[in-house]
């Protein structure tokens, strides 16, 4: 990370010197500063020029290590003479860890930078290499230009899942024996996981479900609504009935999981709703009226809950997968299930979408099966 704030000297275009890597603090033995652990919420003086670093450079590369330290944290280090920045070189999760990471830092006040400790942990830094004035303007090789420190990234900012994240799952359903059947998968991953037997057509039971798994893993920071009811079948076989339930589960359920989990996310100030609808929601299809309807409306209620939420840091996804080989369609069915979509393939696109920081509004996502497109079915 490039570090620089005022009032630390100006800094302008560089030549980089690499050097043989040197050790010039640790805070166990005292070299380069006190042999104490500093404490939590301290800053550690430190004086880079001097040694293999001469006195008119301008900015040197660090390699920055915590170790031994007494709690989760982080250190940064920036110029003498400058304001400590809110971003972070290096981290630890936990105590006793072992960190390190590379820095580039402007160099302050009589050569000097500071390290900012945020728990009680020793300091190690090696120098690596440092710039010198190459005087003059415009691009030129090994050029160092300093900027305020500013993040560009945070993989927890996602309003979901940040790479390499995990979580504890409520599974809700009508069908206990597959819900068992997932959670053993969560569990055996290690992650808690709760089973929650419940059709979501029912208002009252999803809210009391949705209650439930918050008593017991806490807030839900992703919904996801992937229950759907069959409403396929020619005009003379769309009975009330059929019409009825293909509406309840697949509209009316999307509302019930939203009404549910969308206000504790809304205090949050971050979370995500996936709505697993069907390309059918953008494309009709003789001999599927109720299906097509239910989906077309589960979209259309879908996108506005998304514009409703835009303030709130909710962010809500559409899935609309083409022909999945599961169990939706009947084993005697001649159906071309090793041309269809996996259920990993939607999984796969859930997780994409559970990963999208929430600064990225992606409403609508078509997914179709490349070997259908070829040969239709």
């Amino acid at each position: 990370m490039i570090t620089a704030d005022a009032p630390a000297p100006p800094v302008g275009p560089g030549r980089f010197v690499p050097v043989h890597p040197t050790r010039i603090l640790d805070t166990r033995i005292g070299l380069g500063a006190p042999a104490v652990k500093p404490g939590a919420n301290s800053t550690t003086s430190l004086t880079v020029t001097g040694g293999v670093v001469p006195p008119e450079a301008i900015a040197a590369a660090l390699n920055l290590t915590i170790t031994e330290p007494d709690a989760a944290g982080y250190a940064t280090v920036f110029p003498a003479g400058a304001s400590q920045p809110d971003t972070s070189d290096v981290n630890v999760s936990e105590p006793g860890e072992v960190a390190a990471n590379a820095a580039t830092v402007a160099l302050g006040t009589s050569g000097r930078v500071n390290i900012y400790s945020y728990s009680s942990a020793h300091l190690v830094a090696d120098i690596t290499g440092y710039w010198v004035p190459t005087g003059g303007s415009g691009a030129s090789a090994g050029r160092f230009t300093a900027v305020a420190p500013s993040r560009l990234l945070d993989t927890r900012d996602t309003g979901g899942l940040g790479a390499g994240a995990q979580a504890d799952v409520a599974v809700l359903g009508r069908r206990r024996e597959p819900l068992e059947a997932t959670a053993e998968q969560v569990t055996a991953a290690g992650r808690g996981a709760i089973v929650l037997p419940v059709d979501v057509a029912d208002d009252e039971a999803v809210r009391a479900a949705v209650s439930a798994a918050r008593d017991a893993i806490g807030a839900a920071t992703i919904a996801v609504a992937n229950a759907g009811a069959n409403g396929w079948g020619s005009i003379d076989e769309q009975t009330p009935d059929l019409v009825r339930r293909a509406l309840e589960v697949n509209v009316e359920g999307i509302a019930n999981l939203v009404r549910a989990a969308v206000p504790a996310m809304r205090e949050q100030g971050t979370g995500k709703v996936l709505v697993v609808a069907s390309d059918n929601g953008r494309r009709a299809e003789a001999e599927g009226s109720a299906y097509v309807a239910s989906k077309f409306a589960a979209v259309g209620l879908s996108l506005s809950f998304a514009q409703e939420l835009y303030a709130s840091g909710v962010g809500v996804h559409v899935i609309e997968p083409g022909c999945v080989d599961t169990d939706w369609y009947p084993p005697d069915e001649d159906a071309p299930r090793d041309k269809m979509l996996s259920a990993d393939d939607v999984a796969y696109v859930a997780l994409f979408l559970a990963s999208l920081p929430p600064r990225i509004v992606l409403d609508e996502l078509m997914m179709l099966p490349r070997a259908l497109l070829v040969e239709p079915w």
